[in-house]
């Protein structure tokens, strides 16, 4: 069955009062320097990276295969395998935050939202979602040229709607407004989002009585495209190029730190029911 989705467009965004401001990776990240990389990046930055070398994470290991796997055969490279290549991306994020094994890595999660008193439906190309089913990092992977940022809010109005629904069966308050990690990938040249989504909003775009887009206070989307030296080469070369590797996965180290403070804040809160109520709410929402 094809599910209904919300499609927007940039006119959309200005409609609710949505605006995606860029910051430098020292204001995005907070932190005067890049950190050194770790052993394992390392290991991805030499020309002669091998994914069996036996020093190499699983992550890492996963992640290079599949990049030198598009780079050989690139006529094979279909969007589900691209898919699967942001899934490496974020599954090596995670391992390098170390973080607990509740939380889980999922492709194309359908997850239902409310638009002018109507269901809708948005897929996130990835995501990462705990024990308890509440989405904490969203990600969008586009082979083509098309501009996967307004998918990836949507995807986040849809998150929200979808924790709300999660805290409420859990018994838990919810909240005024949820934060959620952002990832989209162009080819293969990630980008980095802060998402903060407003009940206000939430309920603006549903259509719900009282409400009016007009009367929005803004929503600003935080943006950090990883500090490579050549822009129009990132877009074309993404983390084939080591320099634009080095820059994306210094980038990526320091995002674990950002993701930590939303799962920690979600932890404070954690939910009533036991851990079976999380894996049911699966299927209702």
């Amino acid at each position: 069955m094809i599910l209904p989705s919300l499609l927007w467009s940039a006119s959309d965004l200005s409609t609710y009062n949505i605006r995606i401001v860029d910051e430098d990776w020292k204001t995005f990240f907070d932190i005067p320097t890049l950190p050194d990389p770790t052993e394992d990046i390392s290991l991805l930055l030499a020309a002669d990276a091998d994914p069996a070398d036996p020093r190499m994470s699983d992550g890492g290991g996963r992640f290079l295969a599949s990049l030198q796997s598009a780079a050989r055969y690139p006529q094979l490279w279909e969007l589900q395998d691209h898919v699967n290549f942001t899934k490496q991306l974020v599954e090596m994020f995670r391992d390098q935050s170390r973080l607990l094994p509740r939380y889980g890595i999922n492709r194309i999660e359908t997850m239902r939202l409310n638009s002018q008193r109507k269901d809708v439906y948005a897929q996130a190309s990835v995501s990462s979602v705990d024990w308890y089913n509440r989405v904490h990092l969203l990600c969008e992977a586009t082979l083509s040229g098309d501009d996967p940022e307004i998918k990836l809010i949507i995807d986040a109005l849809a998150a929200f709607a979808r924790n709300r629904r999660v805290r409420a069966v859990c018994n838990v308050h919810a909240r005024d407004s949820d934060e959620f990690a952002g990832i989209t990938v162009r080819g293969f040249a990630p980008t980095f989002y802060k998402i903060t989504i407003t009940n206000a909003l939430s309920r603006a775009v549903a259509g719900d009585e009282g409400t009016s887009p007009a009367a929005l206070p803004e929503t600003v989307v935080r943006r950090c495209i990883p500090p490579v030296e050549h822009l129009e080469q990132y877009w074309r070369e993404g983390v084939y190029n080591l320099d634009n590797r080095r820059a994306v996965l210094l980038c990526l180290k320091m995002f674990t730190t950002y993701f930590r403070d939303l799962y920690r804040t979600e932890e404070e809160a954690r939910c009533d029911g036991p851990y079976l109520k999380g894996m049911l709410l699966r299927e209702c929402l």
